[in-house]
């Protein structure tokens, strides 16, 4: 199973030195559909379980963002504090991401099993 990774910034725990800095995404004003992008992404399922919690990386103010987990929904991974980061800073994701959730009609399909011997995160 081969999944894209979206929604990882630098500043994130899971996030890379070449990711990009998520102040590069926030917006005054979300998607029309904000709340069904937002729902989406709480509803993933979760591949890579971690304990803990992450505190909001913009403004540590804010408290906490969400859990350090990865979810998916069999095509995408992302991690466990996007829908936060959506909802709190009306996030711009990628349109292909966006436009996956709409073919997907807003809801997460059943997958069977995930082989974590043959994952592959490009």
């Amino acid at each position: 199973m081969k999944l894209k990774r979206q929604g990882f910034y630098r500043e994130m725990l899971h996030g890379d030195k070449g990711d990009p800095s998520i102040l590069q995404f926030i917006r005054d004003k979300g998607e029309l559909d904000e709340d069904k992008i937002y729902r989406y992404l709480k509803a993933g399922i979760i591949v890579v379980a971690c304990g803990g919690i992450v505190k909001d990386i913009v403004d540590s103010n804010n408290g906490i963002a969400g859990c350090p987990d990865m979810l998916t929904d069999g095509i995408w991974l992302w991690p466990g504090g996007l829908a936060y980061y959506v909802k709190r800073y009306h996030l711009k994701l990628d349109e292909d991401f966006l436009q996956s959730m709409r073919d997907n009609e807003w809801c997460i399909k059943n997958i069977p099993s995930i082989d974590y011997d043959n994952l592959e995160i490009i």
